[in-house]
């Protein structure tokens, strides 16, 4: 038995299995997944960013636009007070005028039938205040 245990200690022993392109092809997969996940977790934010950074430019360009149409409504608001309080005026302005006239003719009216001085004097005075409403 002796002669056995001896040539076994005597066998060369088998060199470690060493697979360089093995080794290689690992170390290339690896890197090639990791530079893929950090290249694909690169893309999600650029996306996601791009998307967050839309939403804002939207909800900001919506926002001007109610701010735009707020505006809108009160300048139309405004326009159309201004617009109601003119057309008032003119028709006060132009009752005036009538009344005016009216009060000249009948002062001419009067001043034809009977010119005396006091008729003459409220003639004028109708018909200039007549003018200046002109």
């Amino acid at each position: 038995m002796e002669p056995d245990l001896q040539s076994d200690y005597r066998r060369p022993q088998p060199a470690p299995y060493f697979n360089l392109t093995g080794r290689v092809l690992a170390i290339a997969l690896g890197t090639f997944i990791g530079v893929f996940g950090a290249a694909m977790a690169f893309y999600h934010y650029w996306k996601w960013d791009v998307s967050r950074q839309f939403q804002a430019a939207a909800s900001q360009a919506r926002s001007a636009l109610a701010d735009r149409r707020e505006w809108q409504a009160a300048r139309d608001e405004r326009d159309a007070a201004l617009r109601r309080r003119q057309a008032r005026e003119r028709r006060e302005h132009q009752a005036t005028i009538d009344q005016a006239g009216r009060t000249c003719n009948f002062w001419r009216q009067e001043y034809a039938d009977d010119p005396t001085s006091k008729a003459r004097l409220y003639r004028d005075t109708a018909c200039n205040r007549l003018e200046s409403l002109r």
